[in-house]
């Protein structure tokens, strides 16, 4: 488990530190949205756009000596986000693995007490909560922040209005969960 995490972190930090950066073309693309021409809920700038993961996925360029138009997908880009989004999902089955080991052993060791042994169902009730939890709010926002617009699908609504909310409520919803799944919490 702990070398999964260690390569989950490493590919995230490669992909957010040398693969998704504010390159020249990402700059030319996203500049009306950094210098403030296009209308955004979200406050960016020239000064704090070096803080943010920028993920262009698709890129237009005019060639000048040719007089042509190329429109091309930017490759490491879309390797690398798939890249995270296989690691996740590699994650994800190594935490259902570990709750359905746990739970079996549970079983097997019926012989503790029972306020122990409802303790503990009670905590991997609330481990499998804060494992599915996040599945709607965080990777479900982030899901639509980032495919639509690889296939040039703009939800205006969904991309300014309930993806910032699902991602803002979960810290809130996920103390919840656990303090109204476990008794001795309350």
């Amino acid at each position: 488990i702990f070398v999964i995490d260690l390569l989950l972190f490493s590919c995230r930090l490669f992909v957010a530190y040398f693969v998704c950066v504010l390159d020249d073309e990402s700059r030319d693309v996203l500049g009306p949205l950094l210098e403030g021409s296009l209308p955004s809920d979200v406050i960016h700038g020239p000064d704090t756009a070096e803080k943010h993961m920028t993920a262009l996925y698709w890129v237009r360029i005019f060639l000048y000596n040719f007089g042509a138009t190329f429109e091309g997908p930017r490759w490491a880009i879309i390797g690398s986000i798939s890249a995270l989004s296989l690691l996740l999902l590699i994650n994800y089955c190594v935490m259902i693995y570990c709750s359905v080991r746990i739970m079996r052993l549970l079983d097997v060791h019926a012989s503790m007490h029972s306020s122990t042994l409802d303790l503990q169902r009670q905590l991997i009730r609330s481990l499998i909560g804060q494992m599915l939890f996040p599945l709607f709010t965080i990777y479900t926002a982030a899901f639509f922040a980032m495919i639509p617009p690889v296939l040039g699908i703009w939800f205006s609504l969904l991309h300014r209005r309930i993806i910032p909310n699902l991602c803002g409520i979960h810290p809130l919803v996920d103390g919840l969960l656990l303090m109204l799944t476990v008794n001795e919490y309350r």
